[in-house]
């Protein structure tokens, strides 16, 4: 995700989400979790929330960076499985 932000002249922040979401209900499952989203935050939930389409766009092209380099990442660590399945002679 910081790389998709940055391919789109944008600056990462690293802020602690205190909204509703479903990761506050999945807190238990000790994975790592990203919110990321388009637009003015400190318009969320006003009268004023809007998205301009420039802003919708970027926001496209970064969340399809991400999906593709955890792509990648998934392919990769199906691929080191593999190796090492077939060096120990084991299955999964």
């Amino acid at each position: 995700m910081l790389a998709g932000i940055r391919a789109q002249d944008g600056k990462p922040v690293f802020k602690m989400k205190t909204g509703t979401s479903d990761m506050n209900l999945l807190q238990s499952w000790d994975v790592p979790m990203i919110a990321y989203g388009p637009g003015n935050s400190s318009l969320d939930h006003t009268p004023d929330e809007h998205l301009d389409l420039d802003e919708y766009a970027v926001a496209i092209s970064v969340l399809s960076q991400g999906i593709r380099h955890l792509e990648q990442e998934s392919v990769q660590t199906d691929e080191e499985r593999s190796r090492s399945n077939y060096c120990t002679g084991r299955e999964s």
